[in-house]
């Protein structure tokens, strides 16, 4: 096969980084605030609607993905900024920008899985019962779908699950989820579609708890990808950064795409950092994976990190990633020893733009591998 190659068709939109947001209400300091309960939420502005990418790809350009073709293990469309490789045309910000003197207030300190942080995730079959989800009226609650017994993410003030129901083919992502033993409750329910694109942008209408209004499976570390050696992780992921100047103030008051909100509690002594909500962190080309020192699993992380790259999506005490519940416990321990040598590498990308089908423009670092896309 020969080099890839991508035909994109690039349209101008005004969908760049606007200053405004959905906020959230502040309700303490907890490892990851992501959440709209009690929020007041407004919807940042745009002069000309939404937009998401033009993906005009040559099926050469697919490559040879590893990633799954089913949705539930591979999410979100071909459009998504989660599947958009980087692009020869990135620029990176520099070591003295303002963004990365941010990003270095801090070290690295958690991937956050099966604890109350992450996002745990459930397919739901017929043979799974019906179960009636309560709570408050106004977050679309209630709601009745199948519900695999014992489906759980402890009882932490986050405790986001998200269940595919298969008869339905519709996905439900609940905030403050509790199983209550067979009489489930959430404080929040939001439902969307595997096949869609997992977020919106600035202007539009948030798809799931996040603070920046991405889906809880957006960029979410997955355990049959990290546990098995030699899989490739195919997407962006996605990080939780301060907001509040408990580790070091590093998120700012704005927008970017992909993301459509930011905490509520931004405004005065909080969100007063360089990085807006949605950015687009990735490890520049010219640092070199295989001198890093990382484990097996680490390297294939770091790869991910530099050909797709790392999306802020909420607010952390700390720098953390989120995974689902399936993540083993040493693979775990293995890729946050190996995220503290991986985090100081990270930059943002200063030119990612809603309307390429590359992040940066040029030519691609690896095949965009969502489930439809060409070739695939």
């Amino acid at each position: 096969m020969g080099p890839i190659t991508t035909h994109s068709i690039y349209i101008s939109r005004s969908l760049l980084s606007v200053r405004a947001r959905a906020r959230r209400t502040a309700d303490g300091s907890i490892p990851t605030r992501p959440r709209e309960f009690g929020r007041r939420w407004r919807a940042a502005t745009v002069a000309a609607g939404l937009a998401a990418p033009l993906l005009l790809t040559d099926p050469a350009a697919a490559g040879p993905c590893q990633s799954s073709t089913d949705p539930f293990a591979n999410p979100f469309s071909a459009a998504s900024a989660l599947h958009r490789p980087i692009g020869s045309g990135a620029v990176y910000a520099s070591d003295s920008h303002a963004t990365t003197l941010n990003l270095k207030r801090a070290t690295f300190n958690n991937i956050n899985s099966n604890n109350g942080w992450g996002v745990n995730v459930y397919k739901s079959t017929a043979a799974d019962p019906s179960k009636r989800v309560t709570g408050p009226t106004g977050k679309g609650l209630p709601v009745t779908l199948r519900v695999p017994n014992g489906a759980h993410n402890q009882s932490t003030s986050d405790a986001t699950v998200v269940i595919h129901d298969s008869t339905t083919n519709i996905t439900h992502e609940f905030y403050q989820w509790r199983w209550n033993n067979g009489q489930p409750s959430a404080s929040i329910h939001h439902q969307w579609s595997l096949r869609d694109a997992g977020h919106t942008g600035p202007g539009g209408k948030r798809v799931g708890s996040s603070a920046s209004g991405v889906a809880g499976m957006f960029g979410l570390l997955r355990g049959h990808e990290v546990n098995s050696a030699g899989t490739k992780i195919e997407h962006a992921v996605q990080i939780a950064l301060d907001a509040r100047g408990k580790c070091g103030m590093m998120l700012k008051d704005q927008v970017v795409w992909p993301a459509s909100s930011t905490d509520g509690f931004c405004g005065g002594s909080y969100c007063r950092g360089q990085i807006p909500y949605g950015a687009l962190l990735a490890i520049p080309p010219s640092v070199n994976i295989a001198s890093l020192g990382l484990s097996e699993p680490g390297r294939r992380l770091a790869q991910a990190m530099q050909n797709y790259g790392v999306y802020v999506v909420d607010n952390s005490q700390c720098p953390t990633l989120r995974g689902d519940q399936n993540i083993a416990g040493n693979v775990k321990q293995q890729l946050v020893n190996d995220m503290r040598k991986i985090y100081p590498r990270l930059r943002m990308v200063l030119n990612n733009n809603p309307s390429q089908s590359v992040a940066g423009g040029g030519t691609p670092r690896a095949a965009n591998c969502a489930i439809n896309a060409p070739g695939r």
